[in-house]
């Protein structure tokens, strides 16, 4: 019964020692001692781009948090690059020429974990929508933004007019199912 007692001990306080695994500057899980918070940097939106702070045990400095260079997470390897495993697919971009929206001859790569591209909704007025909608691009609509719409292939979001007519063919398929 001791033997017991004493195996049950030594178990406990190894489990006391032990924190979370976290990835490592070099990129390898590691034990943290005694560590509930895993660090790294944060990654660029609809890119494959990191900050320059390192991965690692422990807390974020202040500096780095108030700069939204570093990001905290508590659970095992929450903190590794997810680069591998992003989706890349393309949006067309915009830009504005007096007050017709005109699409730029190149589209933008982006990067995600799923794919979401963003426009102006047909018939918005050009000039009261914010660059973040007018210009369309990588990423889903604001929340809030009435005048804009997204959509999940790559390309999708060429023409207001198609992407327009795609969301509303959906809204009206999935209202009749």
């Amino acid at each position: 019964m001791k033997i017991f007692i004493l195996c049950v001990a030594v178990v406990l306080l190894t489990a006391g020692i032990h924190g979370l695994n976290c990835i490592d500057k070099e990129g390898k899980s590691v034990g943290c001692t005694q560590e509930t918070t895993c660090k790294g940097p944060v990654r660029t939106a609809h890119t494959k781009n990191y900050t320059t702070e390192e991965r690692g045990c422990g807390t974020c400095d202040e500096a780095a948090k108030t700069a939204n260079t570093c990001v905290e997470c508590k659970e095992d390897d929450c903190n590794k690059d997810v680069t591998e495993s992003l989706k890349e697919y393309e949006c067309y971009t915009f830009k504005v020429d007096g007050t017709e929206l005109m699409k730029n001859d190149d589209a933008v790569k982006c990067y995600d974990e799923s794919i979401m591209c963003k426009s102006l909704k047909e018939g918005s007025n050009v000039t009261d929508a914010n660059d973040n909608v007018r210009l369309g691009g990588c990423g889903d609509c604001p929340s809030g933004a009435d005048n804009c719409v997204s959509c999940n292939t790559t390309l999708c979001n060429g023409s207001a007019t198609v992407t327009f007519g795609f969301i509303t063919f959906l809204a009206i398929a999935k209202a009749l199912l």
